[in-house]
């Protein structure tokens, strides 16, 4: 028999901030910057859910880009050519076994970690954007469709990486942020 019982959980309102004045918005509540559509506990939660993203950075671009050109295999002969080249895109063993691919997978993957943390500086942030923005304009074949349908498949991929992590209030900051970002990388 435990010494100790767990009291069960009660739905209590919230304590309020004692450090915030009435009429104040709490900090947790106030955007990080004008710029950048995110409040500081959105930022604080997509920091803290990405940690777990980070670790299996290489895996969750391996699995988005698969599913990608499972749906769009035009888009592997389009934009990955000279990576690509004889390999299979759609067929998972094949497309994980292709070795010339992966340098790609780990950039995307560091350039997406460089995104979220660097939203405790809003300027290293939107100039990161920005370096990223003007990489891919390089590619002057690359479209809104094929990058949206990029952003679908990231999305599909951090809910199944999350597991029960990934719930109402962690999809709302991701489908908030990440549409924003890849717009702004576009």
């Amino acid at each position: 028999m435990p010494l100790l019982k767990k009291k069960k959980k009660e739905n209590n309102p919230p304590l309020p901030d004692l450090n915030v004045k009435p009429g104040e918005i709490p900090l947790s509540q106030q955007p990080i910057d004008p710029r950048i559509p995110l409040t500081q506990g959105e930022r604080f939660t997509l920091q803290k859910t990405w940690k777990a993203m980070s670790r299996k950075g290489l895996e969750a671009m391996t699995l988005t880009f698969f599913k990608l050109f499972s749906r769009n295999p035009q888009y592997a002969t389009q934009y990955f050519a000279k990576y690509l080249s004889g390999v299979a895109v759609t067929d998972e063993d094949a497309f994980r076994s292709c070795e010339a691919f992966t340098p790609h997978l780990e950039a995307v993957a560091e350039a997406l970690d460089t995104c979220v943390n660097s939203l405790t500086d809003p300027d290293e942030f939107l100039a990161h954007v920005k370096q990223l923005s003007d990489m891919h304009a390089k590619v002057h074949a690359l479209n809104k469709p094929a990058f949206k349908e990029f952003e679908e498949c990231f999305l599909e991929v951090c809910e199944y990486i999350l597991e029960d992590r990934y719930n109402d209030k962690v999809r709302g900051i991701y489908h908030k942020f990440w549409p924003y970002a890849f717009q702004m990388i576009l």
